[in-house]
């Protein structure tokens, strides 16, 4: 089992820049995590510097019982899927595939037959004789993926190896890489941009910004429980509504957008006393937004005007300005509304989160987190 430890890594580049700062993280052996963020915060070179294509300003990098960080990339067992495919193009499928166990002086046969098994895996035996140029961008990926698997490495990385595909390709090629994954049962870690395809592929997630990693955790445990604000607004599709309200000590009660009073959960509230709020961050995701029912008892509930709505088929998206914030609301039904028109919308207690306004991060429901 080779666990990868960061230990207090940074990487700032000659102009100055910044792009990781003090990064410390244990992934476990075996494990499918997903380095997520937006563009330029540092997940593609945290990848980097654990294949050796870059070296870290300060920190460690442990492979097992290894330190790997001043090893060259060649001694480090770590295989590497890149954007761009990188496959040689005077070379056939079959001989990309076959290039790494040549280095290694691996017999033709046991060549031969890895090479077979591998391309049946991908789906892929019927090209070993084409060469890359006559190949679409699917098929490519798939012998770039090949290529890295049939070394049969301690730790494979992906970096953004979708991002170039259409649609459809890339739904077919998570399913792929996951679907290998739980074959191999070997460490893997994935870079995206994509919060969707982080949160179909990875078993844990690591949501970075700024060089900085903000949320470690599940999938579920990221979406449903986000660490602060970013995260919340990061994952999902559309992004968690985040809403300034006013916290009221002497009846603990939140002025929320439009007028609406809201009455937190004791348990919160009490928090919010403790910590001298004054103002707070109302986080609702659009899923957990209803139209209200008459009288509603308990929860969140509010009225706005409409602005749009955007039909996606299965589902639709409500957006709905209240007192000059705009939410937006998802539902499979019940929102039979046009532009214009005004509504009422509630939220159960247990789907409202909360986020610090000074700092962003989330406030715990328990009184003594």
């Amino acid at each position: 089992m080779s666990d990868i430890r960061f230990s207090r890594i940074s990487k700032t580049f000659g102009n100055g820049v910044e792009a990781v700062l003090d990064f410390s993280l244990v992934i476990p052996s075996p494990t499918l995590a997903v380095l997520v963020g937006p563009s330029g915060c540092g997940k593609t070179t945290v990848l980097r510097l654990l294949a050796g294509l870059e070296d870290p300003t300060s920190g460690e990098i442990w492979l097992g019982d290894t330190r790997i960080d001043a090893l060259e990339p060649r001694k480090r067992d770590i295989a590497m899927v890149f954007q761009s495919y990188a496959l040689f193009p005077h070379m056939t499928v079959g001989e990309n595939l076959s290039f790494g166990l040549s280095l290694r002086k691996t017999p033709k046969q046991d060549i031969n037959t890895r090479v077979e098994e591998i391309a049946k895996k991908l789906d892929i035996a019927g090209l070993l004789q084409r060469k890359p140029g006559e190949l679409s961008g699917g098929q490519r990926q798939r012998v770039a993926l090949g290529r890295a698997i049939i070394r049969e490495p301690k730790v494979y990385l992906f970096d953004e190896p979708l991002s170039s595909l259409d649609a459809k390709l890339r739904m077919s090629m998570r399913y792929m890489i996951k679907k290998l994954y739980n074959e191999v049962r070997t460490t893997t870690i994935y870079v995206t941009h994509d919060q969707v395809e982080a949160m179909t592929i990875g078993e844990l997630l690591i949501v970075m910004q700024g060089g900085k990693i903000h949320q470690v955790g599940t999938p579920e445990e990221c979406y449903h429980r986000p660490g602060d604000t970013f995260v919340a607004s990061f994952l999902g599709s559309p992004p968690m509504n985040l809403l300034e309200a006013a916290f009221d000590e002497s009846d603990g009660w939140l002025s929320m957008p439009g007028g609406e009073r809201y009455e937190p959960k004791q348990a919160y509230a009490a928090l919010l006393r403790r910590h001298g709020r004054r103002s707070v961050i109302v986080g609702i995701r659009p899923e957990d937004i209803k139209p209200a029912q008459g009288d509603e008892h308990g929860g969140l509930c509010m009225k706005g005007a409409v602005v749009l709505t955007e039909p996606l088929g299965y589902e639709k998206l409500v957006h709905i300005s209240i007192g000059g914030a705009e939410v937006i609301a998802k539902s499979h039904s019940g929102f039979a509304v046009e532009a214009g028109g005004a509504m009422r919308i509630s939220v159960d207690d247990s789907n409202v989160h909360f986020f610090s306004a000074e700092t962003g991060r989330a406030i715990p429901e328990q009184a003594g987190a």
